[in-house]
């Protein structure tokens, strides 16, 4: 099962069961966040630039996000803890939410832990950690009594990151609108029969544009497990967020363990948009499809045309849904379903506005909105072409600029050519 939560607009679920057939021993599950994605799916546009995402910061979901910590070693990752608390690692990169903490707080961590840095660089052999370690719980207490927001009583949380979390995040900025776009994720292993599954502590992995887990679980033939993953995506644009890594993570927090709920919840909300959206065509009876479909034990030629009519209804709804309501967004001509048109902005009138204003109007509100918005920038194109009024363009870009092309690549040939399909004006 794979689904985008339509309760929740920024979740995304992944549900896998595993069972193996004919062996026992350990199974080795690797979940990841890869930020060195290109957009490489159409041949013709192998020469432009398709890298499009620069890695910013990446980090741990932790379970305790409104408590200072200190970060500790422990047995299981000390390559890892090492590792990070040597290379200068503050709270607030491995706590979801450090508003709260005092910015001299922080400070005296950071220059405990760049000490330690130093330390090591320097090969000071005699050095030992975790003296420099106790140094900055000291530190640390002692800002405690300097903030007085922060009551004593408040218990200094020491953990290892890797063991105390409950996923992996990375924040990525767009390298052309700058926008920040952040992904967090948390893996859960099930067993689905009697059998309890023990604990599983995963291994964090990264890269420079990569973090992830990797889980290993002794399996049985035959005994199915579930692996249950939840990811959240937040962006700088969206709506009553601090930031984006931070709203990120605390969706996780908050939604990591009701991967049943949300499953539950989904479901009857498409239920409920079936009931809105659903077509059924019977064909007439002197003309009953033979000629467009061949008939089958499994589907008569009118289940046929029912289910490709059900199919793209459930494809144009899979773009165009409640969630655009408030959102400054519109429908790619591709949908979801390609990197064409390179996610330009055209046939939304023409073909997918009147099927909403039929069934979901919101839906067409929201489209319209969109067009509205950039309306000057409509205007502005027809004073250029000596007209008076708006002219939207064919291919809309993000701001509502001209986007057609005026010259095509050749895949045959490998050559540009010019495309005069700019010269065309679609009179709405």
């Amino acid at each position: 099962q794979r689904i985008v939560s339509l309760k929740k607009s920024n979740l995304a679920l992944l549900h896998w069961t595993i069972t193996p057939e004919n062996w026992s021993g350990p199974l080795h599950i690797r979940t990841m966040i890869d930020a060195s994605v290109r957009n490489e799916g159409v041949l013709r546009y192998k020469g432009l630039s398709n890298k499009h995402l620069r890695v910013v910061r990446k980090g741990l979901v932790t379970h305790l996000p409104s408590r200072p910590s200190i970060l500790h070693g422990c047995d299981e990752h000390p390559a890892f803890c090492e590792h990070h608390h040597l290379q200068g690692l503050t709270l607030s990169d491995c706590v979801l939410d450090d508003s709260e903490l005092a910015v001299d707080q922080q400070q005296d961590l950071r220059i405990s832990l760049e000490d330690a840095a130093d330390a090591k660089a320097a090969g000071a052999d005699g050095v030992n950690k975790n003296e420099l370690r106790t140094s900055a719980e000291k530190a640390v207490k002692n800002s405690h009594e300097k903030a007085p927001h922060h009551p004593a009583e408040v218990p200094m949380h020491a953990r290892c990151p890797a063991c105390e979390s409950n996923g992996v995040w990375l924040l990525v900025q767009t390298t052309q609108s700058r926008v920040e776009v952040a992904c967090a994720l948390c893996t859960r292993l099930v067993a689905t029969s009697n059998r309890q599954l023990r604990f599983v502590t995963p291994r964090i992995e990264q890269t420079d544009e990569t973090i992830g887990q990797l889980f290993t679980v002794d399996v049985e033939a035959g005994r199915p497990i579930d692996v249950h993953k939840l990811v959240a995506l937040v962006t700088s644009r969206d709506k009553a967020i601090s930031e984006a890594s931070i709203d990120a993570q605390h969706a996780i927090n908050r939604d990591c363990d009701n991967f049943r709920e949300l499953l539950v919840v989904h479901q009857r909300m498409w239920q409920n948009i079936w009931g809105r959206i659903s077509i059924k065509v019977k064909l007439n009876p002197g003309l009953r499809g033979e000629k467009l479909f061949e008939a089958s034990d499994e589907l008569t030629p009118e289940k046929r045309v029912n289910l490709i009519l059900r199919y793209h209804t459930f494809e144009l709804h899979q773009v165009g849904t409640w969630h655009m309501l408030g959102r400054d967004a519109s429908i790619p001509a591709r949908g979801l379903s390609g990197e064409a048109y390179r996610g330009h902005i055209f046939w939304d009138e023409m073909f997918i506005a009147p099927f909403f204003s039929w069934r979901l109007p919101e839906v067409t509100h929201a489209l319209v909105l969109y067009r509205y918005h950039r309306l000057d920038r409509a205007r502005d194109h027809a004073c250029e072409l000596g007209h008076v009024g708006a002219c939207f363009p064919w291919q809309s870009g993000s701001n509502g600029r001209e986007e057609t092309q005026r010259i095509h690549f050749n895949p045959l040939s490998g050559t540009w050519k010019p495309d005069n399909s700019y010269l065309q004006f679609h009179v709405k």
